[in-house]
């Protein structure tokens, strides 16, 4: 830190030696000093004269500093209680102090930040011991703020070196404007402390909708002989058709003696329907997480103790249908979003062992993506349409090619995967529903089902049908609020 040193010398110096000097011949009788020549006074403008520390009258410390507030490109003035000869600036490029009479002293501020300052009299003698808060000034940023958003109350404070922005907004933009705003004045190197609350509906229910149809077909048609010649056996195809989990199908076996012939033959449509539809509601600038499923284990390392145990790290993943978003309010209802949703589910294909260890793979449909909808609007915002389409013939060379024959050495298998995926955004802003109401739930009107209805008529279950008095033929409907007021 850059130390600075300024020494005001004594202006009076001659008047005050001449005064105390008595005149000769009268060194019994006290002699009136001569009255100070016009001009002599100190001048506010004078240039102050250096003055050398002495090495045998050391600065007192003072522990209590007393604290000065400044504005960047102000000035304060400060009245000390007797002359001064020396002041140290802590640092001046945050602030500065100019000396305009002995015993007054102007601080100027230059940046924002604290620094102190040391004013010693001749004797070495510190006469205070001054901390001084440099702070922006915050009137012309209040005054655009008032001029950019009449609507809003927002109030500019500083705080040590940093800016409170307290206030109401009408809206998350209005916030990140004010507070661009801010920025813009103090400079990138102010730190601004964002405080400002919004008014208004600030929550925001978020519906996704994740929709897959998946349709799979299977056709295999094979044939194997194995004919025993000697002791020698001749297999002419080398496997039997197999479907997606390796297992064996449709065979047909001919026992002729020394001959035996199988027939394996398939034709299999699969059709998966998967409907995820998970809601979220979070307020306007906050995070949100929802998670229905599970965790399973898998297997991540192995180590072996000293006994030779094998010991295997084991990590949890989950699965399942998950959501997290962020929505951002904006003017006119319109609402950001970071939307991250997530359909899994634990399934055999890729699966490995591994030590003994079967590792199963997940099914994953995942999208992450950043939006823009009013209240109330719809977004599509991924889809995937696939279509897989796998041949494979197998056989014994030559002989498969034969016309006619080659059918009876070989093993031909055609298989088709088609998907069509969508996942779609639905936002609205809500509030909570007015005390009163009571919420309809998915469970009402449900009734277990007793033993008779159980082994009786097979049901399961019961509902609620009309009360006494009530109309019959209509449909019966719980009445009920659905938990928000949508807008």
């Amino acid at each position: 830190m850059t130390h600075r040193m300024r020494h005001l010398g004594a202006v009076f110096t001659a008047m005050v030696f001449l005064a105390a000097t008595p005149a000769a011949g009268q060194e019994d009788e006290a002699t009136p000093a001569a009255p100070a020549p016009a001009g002599a006074a100190a001048d506010p403008a004078a240039t102050p004269v250096p003055v050398t520390r002495r090495p045998d009258a050391p600065a007192t410390p003072v522990d209590t500093a007393r604290t000065y507030a400044v504005k960047v490109g102000q000035s304060v003035a400060l009245e000390l209680p007797r002359p001064i000869s020396d002041v140290v600036v802590a640092d001046p490029e945050t602030a500065d102090v100019v000396v305009q009479q002995p015993t007054k002293v102007f601080v100027l501020g230059r940046e924002p930040g604290t620094t102190n300052m040391f004013f010693v009299d001749d004797t070495g003698e510190v006469i205070l011991n001054a901390r001084v808060l440099v702070a922006p000034d915050v009137a012309a940023v209040r005054e655009a703020l008032r001029d950019l958003q009449p609507a809003s109350a927002i109030d500019i404070k500083t705080v040590n070196e940093s800016i409170l922005m307290s206030g109401v907004v009408q809206s998350a933009a209005d916030a990140a404007d004010a507070e661009a705003v801010v920025q813009a004045f103090m400079g990138a190197d102010t730190s601004v402390i964002n405080a400002l609350r919004i008014a208004g509906d600030q929550q925001v229910l978020l519906q996704v909708t994740v929709a897959e149809i998946s349709r799979t077909t299977l056709k295999s048609l094979g044939v194997e002989t194995s004919v025993d010649v000697g002791n020698q056996t001749l297999q002419t195809v080398t496997s039997f058709a197999r479907d997606v989990t390796g297992g064996v199908f449709g065979q047909l076996a001919v026992d002729a003696g020394i001959d035996s012939i199988a027939f394996s033959a398939l034709e299999r449509e699969g059709l998966a329907k998967i409907l995820a539809e998970p809601a979220l509601t979070a307020i306007s600038g906050e995070t949100a997480n929802f998670l229905v499923g599970g965790e399973f284990p898998l297997p991540t390392g192995a180590d072996r103790d000293d006994e030779g145990n094998v010991e295997v790290t084991v990590e949890l993943r989950e699965f399942g249908v998950s959501l997290s978003f962020t929505p951002v309010v904006l003017a006119n209802d319109q609402i950001n979003l970071r939307i991250a949703t997530e359909v899994s589910n634990i399934t055999e294909e890729n699966a490995i062992d591994l030590a003994g260890v079967r590792i199963r793979g997940l099914s994953v449909r995942r999208a992450d993506s950043t939006v823009m909808l009013p209240s109330g609007g719809s977004l599509m915002i991924a889809g995937l349409i696939q279509n897989d389409e796998f041949n494979r013939v197998e056989g014994i060379p030559g002989l498969m090619d034969m016309p006619i024959l080659g059918a009876l050495f070989r093993s031909n298998q055609f298989q088709t995967n088609r998907t069509e995926l969508v996942v779609a955004v639905k936002a609205f802003l809500v509030r909570p529903i007015e005390f009163g109401p009571r919420m309809a739930y998915p469970t009402d009107g449900f009734v277990p089902a007793n033993d008779l209805d159980i082994y009786l008529y097979g049901r399961l279950r019961s509902t609620y049908g009309p009360k006494d008095g009530e109309p019959a033929g209509e449909p019966y409907v719980i009445a009920g609020p659905s938990g928000y007021m949508m807008r």
